[in-house]
């Protein structure tokens, strides 16, 4: 029997506005999908959004896993959100790969920074990744002469 450490944050980590599950199929449809965060001003308070770790290497005896997400400050450690969901594992095998959507409150950015994703299953880190948020810069205005015509 494998150890939740096994379990592993494969291929990636999708952010977007929101995942809607079609009945039947299971199939994923994921709206507004974005890496990073460019926001007008800090601090900065987001809407809800979906963090969906795929992963695998799930015993085929797990069961139930609870799954966590949360954004956190490696700077500090503090985390700006965390969301759980519980998970049931039927009829797979281990190298299953598993799409699982975890929505989060709305939380707020204190500033522009890198900030790292964090997936932990059953309370054990399976996988990271890092959310690079940034402030909107003004564009440079370049004042241009009017051709003089010959």
């Amino acid at each position: 029997m494998s150890t939740h450490s096994d379990i592993a944050v494969h291929h990636a980590i999708i952010l977007s506005d929101h995942v809607i599950r079609e009945e039947g199929t299971g199939k994923l449809s994921f709206i507004g999908v974005f890496d990073n965060y460019t926001l007008p001003k800090f601090p900065f308070l987001t809407p809800p959004l979906v963090i969906t770790p795929m992963l695998t290497n799930v015993d085929e005896k797990e069961g139930e896993m609870r799954l966590t997400v949360r954004i956190e400050d490696p700077e500090t450690g503090h985390v700006l959100v965390s969301a759980s969901t519980r998970v049931q594992f039927q009829h797979h095998t281990r190298g299953t790969l598993f799409a699982i959507p975890v929505s989060t409150p709305p939380f707020a950015f204190p500033k522009p920074g890198n900030f790292k994703i964090v997936v932990l299953a059953n309370n054990e880190n399976v996988g990271a990744r890092e959310l690079i948020v940034q402030g909107i810069t003004k564009p440079q205005t370049i004042k241009s002469e009017p051709e003089e015509e010959q």
